[in-house]
């Protein structure tokens, strides 16, 4: 009877060991490489911000962005409804510090914003969002 760690057993389990070995590289391989690949521009090897479109996964800061516009829409129709409704300020400092965060993740200085005040609030929308 042939027993797993007999010496058949043992290049069986080197086998496997080998092939989960190659399997754990190719793995970290995609993780380390997922900046390389988009600078370079290679295809070769599906990257994170392949499975990432795959997945109809958007970046983080992109969803920032919907929310910033979300809690602006928000704040617009407080204000039309009542202009002293303190609310307002809450949603435009949530905005802000949205914005905040959006300004340190974007790739781009030309996605940053501004801050927002209640002055401000309808000129920014027109500008960020009128158009989308």
């Amino acid at each position: 009877m042939h027993h797993l760690f007999s010496s058949g057993g043992n290049k069986f389990c080197k086998g496997m060991t080998n092939m989960l070995s190659s399997a754990m590289k190719a793995a970290t391989a995609l993780w380390v490489n997922d900046y390389s690949d988009l600078v370079t521009g290679s295809r070769r090897k599906r990257t994170i911000p392949w499975l990432r479109k795959q997945a109809k996964v958007e970046h983080p800061w992109v969803m920032l962005r919907k929310e910033i516009g979300s809690l602006m829409e928000k704040a617009m129709n407080q204000l039309a409804k009542s202009s002293f409704d303190p609310e307002i300020d809450a949603l435009i400092e949530d905005a802000n510090k949205q914005i905040a965060e959006l300004n340190r993740q974007a790739p781009s200085l030309s996605l940053h914003r501004s801050r927002l005040s209640r002055e401000n609030l309808h000129e920014q929308y027109n500008r960020w969002y009128a158009d989308k």
